[in-house]
């Protein structure tokens, strides 16, 4: 069912690599079992160890941290939509309603609505002074970097690896984002800020020759959510996840009043003004503090 399910998503043109990731992960996982095997209770425990379990280990032994709910709902709705659309085009393939139905103890917090974390005091400064100095870690100046241009771009982890410097445009204003690397599958440009604009010419410094990517140090989007949270909880900052720079970038944005509503969802890639509201209720909260 998974195969059948990518390889029409594949002929509609409308998967990305890094959604063909996810898919090979629930197939790893759950494909071992037919569909009739498919439970409610297997789905939880699946979940369950996805939340609590660590997803490897490091080299030198270390367990890396569980995968974030975010990756776990994806995984959740891959296996769901991998599902359903093989049991629409195979009548004799049924599919309880409720197999999909989770309790609520099951479900994650990103489930339960918009998250309203922003950066508070001194956080910023705290994250960029936890960079280790130590060969093959993430420097002070590697997140100065990556937070810094997430928080002036709006950008999302796998928008930010996916990146190169010939998206740039000649003049070097405008940051291009193609369909295939974005969440919502529409592309956009984003407008470089002179902060931002110094940050592509720094790593284009620092890049090896032949090196196309902007955030050359990151391999993987995965990696850069995942040392992000270890750096977390280096520097003792609580439940703050790198996609919430997003929230943070676009609540400053909304505060600077430097760009209309209109231009800001343009830049970010807000279809729906219902989706940014949530991003408007960060920044009158904000307000109210002020």
């Amino acid at each position: 069912a998974i195969d059948a399910y990518t390889e029409h998503r594949k002929t509609l043109r409308n998967i990305s690599s890094n959604h063909l990731t996810d898919f090979a992960k629930v197939k790893k996982d759950m494909g071992g079992n037919t569909i009739k095997q498919l439970t409610t209770p297997l789905i939880e425990a699946w979940l369950s160890f996805l939340k609590h379990e660590p997803k490897g280990y490091y080299k030198d032994g270390r367990p890396m941290a569980p995968y974030a709910e975010a990756s776990v709902r994806r995984f959740f709705y891959a296996l769901k939509s991998s599902v359903e659309w093989y049991a629409g085009q195979h009548t004799s393939v049924a599919v309880p309603a409720s197999v999909f139905k989770l309790s609520k103890s099951s479900q994650l917090k990103s489930w339960a609505g918009h998250r309203e974390r922003r950066l508070r005091h001194g956080e910023e400064e705290r994250l960029y002074a936890g960079g280790l100095k130590r060969k093959g870690c993430y420097t002070r100046d590697d997140w100065q970097l990556i937070i810094g241009f997430a928080l002036e771009t709006a950008m999302r982890e796998q928008e930010l690896y996916f990146a190169v410097f010939d998206d740039v445009d000649p003049e070097g204003h405008l940051l291009r984002i193609y369909a295939d690397n974005e969440k919502t599958k529409i592309g956009r440009y984003i407008p470089l800020s002179d902060t931002a604009k110094n940050i592509i010419k720094l790593q284009k410094v620092s890049a090896l020759n032949g090196e196309k990517r902007i955030f050359h140090q990151f391999p993987s989007p995965n990696a850069i959510g995942t040392s992000f949270t270890a750096l977390c909880n280096r520097v003792k900052i609580v439940d703050l996840h790198f996609h919430d720079l997003r929230h943070e970038a676009i609540s400053r944005m909304c505060i600077k009043h430097e760009m209309t509503i209109s231009q800001i969802m343009q830049m970010t890639g807000h279809r729906s003004m219902a989706t940014f509201l949530g991003y408007m209720q960060l920044f009158e909260e904000h307000e109210r503090r002020d």
